[in-house]
């Protein structure tokens, strides 16, 4: 008998030290992250999703979604700054609509390359939603080599 409780006393404390880590971890599974090669930014009621740049040596690409949970078409600037111009494209999205650039068939926008654009970095755009404070964000640059991307690249012609 004095086998079986000591038995059963060390399988209790090998089961409540095993789960214990649970109890002073938090769910890893929670935390809001974006599994994609891009980068997301929320203003207002626009989401900027997936993000990035390609680097085409003379050109450069970009790449995203935006979305928009409003309920009144939204004009949107996106805005890069480098040491010698300044590149800005404009798009509208329409109300509870989503606009693609670069995936589901559709171009990306084909932008100035600024000289200071380098695979691998982290490159700050600057997105303006009508009169708002334009909001940045810090946005991957790909070389374009990964067959992912190649289908974007295809639909610049």
């Amino acid at each position: 008998m004095r086998r079986v409780l000591s038995a059963l006393a060390v399988s209790t404390l090998v089961i409540t030290l095993t789960t214990a880590c649970q109890f002073m971890q938090p769910v890893r599974s929670m935390e809001p992250y974006a599994p994609s090669d891009g980068t997301q930014t929320d203003v207002g009621e626009l989401k900027a999703r997936n993000f990035m740049l390609l680097d085409l040596t003379e050109d450069a690409a970009l790449i995203g979604s935006f979305v928009n949970s409003g309920d009144v078409d939204v004009p949107v600037r996106v805005q890069m700054v480098s040491e010698e111009n300044r590149t800005t494209t404009s798009v509208e999205v329409p109300a509870g609509g989503k606009t693609d650039l670069g995936y589901n068939g559709n171009p990306p926008k084909l932008i100035d390359r600024p000289a200071d654009l380098v695979p691998g970095q982290l490159y700050p755009i600057f997105i303006q939603v009508g009169n708002e404070t334009p909001r940045e964000l810090l946005v991957p640059v790909m070389d374009g080599s990964l067959q992912e991307y190649q289908e974007m690249i295809d639909l610049l012609g």
